[in-house]
């Protein structure tokens, strides 16, 4: 996966108190790749869907 920047960091909130800040794509995908399976429903499936167009995206413009 790429390590391109996103556009601004986006910030997920865990659990109360926990955040975790995502700025690359590579980051994203890794945090989508340790989403507990049983819970993965239909943020889980946008999210996945729309980190996979980007990364094919890149590989299509010639990207990093």
């Amino acid at each position: 996966m790429h390590n391109t920047l996103l556009f601004g960091p986006v910030m997920i909130s865990m659990t109360p108190g926990e955040k975790i800040e995502i700025s690359s794509l590579s980051e994203m995908r890794d945090f989508l790749e340790a989403w507990p399976p049983a819970r993965r429903g239909l943020s889980y499936g946008t999210a996945a869907e729309g980190c996979e167009a980007r990364g094919q995206g890149m590989r299509a413009e010639g990207g990093a």
